[in-house]
């Protein structure tokens, strides 16, 4: 329970709520904006004058409910954060939050990302630059998400230089969770396990044929490839990625394509009988809640 949040609700589960639904609920207050509340006449009568008018107040407060409530959400979760941030002893006033400085280091190269990153100066707080991105995406990402929305998130979140991402993801540059079997692993040694646990799961043979959806620096298409012998095509829209894993893997049989996965389905040259096993790991969340269906009848086809 905090000063900004004395019920202790989620709200930040709320706003996810309003997105995943946000096509719903426009669309019903749509309806009900047109049909529901017809303007209400307002009889004056003026001797022998009588004049009619209309009242639409209640139209025009049905139309301002969902960009209000939305808005209302976004400024509470950043609030919110910025109370947490105070109690737990941040200096919020004094330095920019932690995103900030990093959108700033990635921009102009300033400062040491190790003292960005563990110095804890800067603090993990929803501020303006996530607010614009939500505010800016939403409709598009949720509404109607189409394939230039994937390549613009391709841009936004990979396409920021392959060093900061060794810096910060390690020398592996997967970009998924590990599996600490015993909790004493080194990071590599536990995305290593979990990538033999994956195959493990899907029963994988050498020779067989793997298409991996979403393979980012392909770490995962090289030990596929290298330890467990199979004939692994990776799918990534991102050309920084797609540069650094035909580098990873000129040594062995992989095959790493540059490719919006939702038209996967349009190229040619993919073998017709269809692939062996199918992987993507933790990339479904990039599809959109829309056409995650389509996503998912896509991965089974193939």
């Amino acid at each position: 329970m905090t000063l900004t949040n004395p019920l202790g609700i989620d709200i930040f589960e709320l706003v996810l709520f309003l997105v995943e639904f946000s096509h719903y609920i426009i669309g019903g207050a749509a309806v009900l904006l047109v049909f529901a509340f017809p303007p209400e006449s307002i009889v004056s009568v003026n001797g022998k004058t009588k004049s009619v008018k209309k009242d639409y107040s209640k139209k025009i407060a049905l139309a301002l409910f969902v960009p209000g409530l939305i808005v209302t959400l976004v400024a509470s979760v950043i609030f919110a954060s910025w109370e947490d941030a105070y109690v737990r002893g941040y200096e919020i006033f004094k330095y920019p939050s932690l995103r900030s400085k990093l959108e700033n280091y990635i921009e102009t190269g300033e400062d040491d990302l190790n003292d960005i990153l563990e110095s804890d100066k800067y603090a993990p707080t929803f501020g303006l630059v996530e607010a614009r991105y939500l505010m800016k995406d939403l409709l598009r990402h949720t509404v109607f998400h189409s394939n230039d929305h994937n390549e613009d998130n391709i841009d936004e979140g990979y396409n920021k230089g392959n060093d900061w991402f060794k810096a910060t993801l390690g020398e592996s540059m997967m970009y998924t969770t590990g599996l600490y079997p015993n909790g004493n692993e080194t990071l590599e040694e536990a995305q290593d396990y979990k990538i033999d646990y994956v195959a493990d799961a899907i029963e994988l043979e050498p020779g067989m044929s793997v298409l991996d959806i979403g393979c980012g620096w392909t770490y995962v298409a090289n030990r596929l490839t290298e330890k467990h012998g199979a004939n692994v095509t990776g799918i990534t829209l991102s050309k920084e990625q797609l540069a650094w894993g035909k580098e990873l893997n000129k040594e062995n049989s992989a095959t790493i394509l540059l490719q919006d996965a939702m038209q996967l389905k349009q190229r040619t040259d993919l073998p017709e009988e269809g692939y062996d096993r199918v992987t993507s790991l933790e990339m479904a969340e990039h599809v959109g809640i829309r056409r995650y269906q389509e996503f998912l009848k896509m991965a089974h086809s193939m």
